[in-house]
């Protein structure tokens, strides 16, 4: 039996590059205002961003950038470039949200 075959199995798969890790922006909700050690994230282009509620508090609402792809665990960016994703509490307008900016920058 040749080991061509398995050969090329072991190829294709170390061409298949590894994962790019993601990133996890945590916030707490105090007195209907969102409280974050920054207001700012850097990403690389593929790269996910996890919005995510740390602690109690009364719920609130995660909407992304409309040029953010949704995936399974987060929000990720196909291009550079600035991004915006709003965080709605209580009963503030949507133009109030919090707003944690998201800065994506191209792969080196």
């Amino acid at each position: 039996m040749s080991a061509l075959p398995e050969r090329a199995a072991r190829e294709a798969v170390s061409a298949i590059p590894d994962p790019v890790p993601s990133v996890t922006w945590r916030y707490v909700v105090r007195n209907d205002e969102v409280v974050a050690r920054t207001s700012r994230v850097r990403l690389r282009v593929r790269q996910t961003v996890r919005v995510q509620s740390s602690g109690g508090g009364p719920a609130s609402v995660v909407l992304p950038d409309p040029r953010m792809d949704v995936v399974e665990t987060g929000f990720r960016a196909r291009t550079p470039g600035i991004y915006r994703i709003r965080v709605v509490t209580g009963l503030l307008p949507v133009e109030e949200a919090y707003g944690l900016t998201v800065i994506v920058q191209p792969d080196l």
